[in-house]
């Protein structure tokens, strides 16, 4: 990679332009202290999007993101779960260590925030309301939509945490782990980390911390948004976090036998777009599979070459993860397509026609699942 492509990348990851506000903070209603950030459309607002992230995150590195958003048409409101980023971490003496609270408490809290801070805040032009999430995020997204199946427009899950890796044991292990992990909580080990020597512990930590090595300077091959998100870590180390706890573990469990039952996901009625990585070793993409098979409105894209973080993804499944967005949101919403805003820094991400599409996971057509029918 040259100098200039670099460059590119870089300030594309900069600090969104056009009024950002990035140190805002509220106090759910579980009691959390939650930093957010607002970024207003660029030119015609056309609606707003509820950013969140996954394990270890935060939303400084989601800043090209927020800014592609941007150039869209859509004001952004983007929150640190508790315990991750600059929000309240669960441990006042040891930032690192991370929250054993479940996935329903991230759900209460993104009900707070868009009831107290987006509902009453939305431009007055913003004619849909969109969700925005990552992994972990879209675990805590599909309890929330569970609950409030009136409030989203639209909901964009980039490789949803839908079920995890089970440390390399088959599926029908699931129930001996959740047990497992639930009987360690009860006799007090709730809130010990699990050693970074367990698989599914490494995998996350991965994602929660950078890498002891932020001067590589050889960018051959490298994946540049990757390698910036992780330099942006660096430069924000009260915001990392380390393992996750037993409690943490179970509390995924519990919630993924409740969310991946058929009943359930046939509730969900928002438009959802899945995102699947065909490389992913954090989570199970079966369950990401499952998913669409039973909700009404869901569609899935598959891109078979890609990683965990899809919104960090090298340029050709960056461009086309965005493309398929761009596409669901035209098709799903009915707000109009805004003009071009003039002096953006965002790397452009239409691809030309004759590009080769992703293939779908299943059928389809453009690199997308067709809704399944309940």
């Amino acid at each position: 990679m040259n100098p200039e492509d670099f460059k590119q990348h870089w300030d594309a990851a900069a600090i969104p332009p056009n009024k950002w506000r990035g140190s805002l903070y509220f106090t759910s209603d579980t009691g959390h202290k939650i930093r957010y950030g607002h970024a207003p459309a660029q030119g015609q607002t056309i609606g707003s999007v509820v950013l969140t992230h996954g394990y270890g995150e935060h939303i400084d590195i989601y800043f090209e993101t927020i800014k592609n958003y941007q150039k869209m048409g859509y004001e952004v409101f983007a929150m640190d779960w508790h315990g991750h980023g600059k929000s309240e971490h669960a441990n006042k003496e040891d930032h690192k260590r991370s929250s054993s609270q479940g996935m329903q408490r991230h759900a209460d809290d993104l009900s707070s925030f868009i009831e107290d801070i987006v509902t009453p805040q939305r431009h007055p032009d913003s004619k849909s309301l969109i969700m925005s999430t990552n992994s972990m995020g879209g675990h805590a997204g599909l309890l929330y939509l569970k609950d409030h199946d009136d409030v989203f427009d639209a909901a964009i899950m980039s490789t949803p945490m839908f079920d995890i890796t089970r440390m390399g044991l088959p599926k029908a292990m699931t129930p001996v782990l959740r047990w497992a992990f639930n009987a360690a909580s009860k006799i007090g080990l709730k809130n010990v980390p699990i050693p970074t020597g367990g698989s599914i512990s490494k995998k996350l930590e991965r994602f929660a911390q950078p890498p002891t090595d932020t001067k590589q300077t050889d960018l051959s091959g490298l994946n540049i948004r990757s390698y910036i998100a992780d330099l942006v870590r660096a430069f924000h180390p009260k915001a990392q976090i380390g393992e996750p706890t037993v409690g943490w573990i179970a509390s995924v469990y519990n919630s993924v036998h409740k969310a991946m039952q058929p009943d359930f996901l046939k509730s969900i009625k928002t438009p959802v777009l899945i995102g699947t990585a065909g490389k992913d070793d954090l989570v199970d993409n079966e369950a990401q599979d499952k998913a669409v098979k039973y909700m009404p409105n869901a569609e899935q894209l598959f891109l078979p070459s890609a990683t965990h973080v899809l919104w960090l993804e090298p340029d050709e499944n960056h461009n086309r993860w965005w493309n398929a967005i761009d596409d669901f949101l035209e098709r799903r919403t009915k707000a109009p397509k805004p003009s071009t805003p003039d002096n953006d820094d965002t790397i452009p991400f239409t691809q030309p026609a004759n590009n080769n599409a992703a293939q779908p996971r299943n059928r389809g057509f453009n690199g997308f699942v067709a809704p399944t029918a309940a």
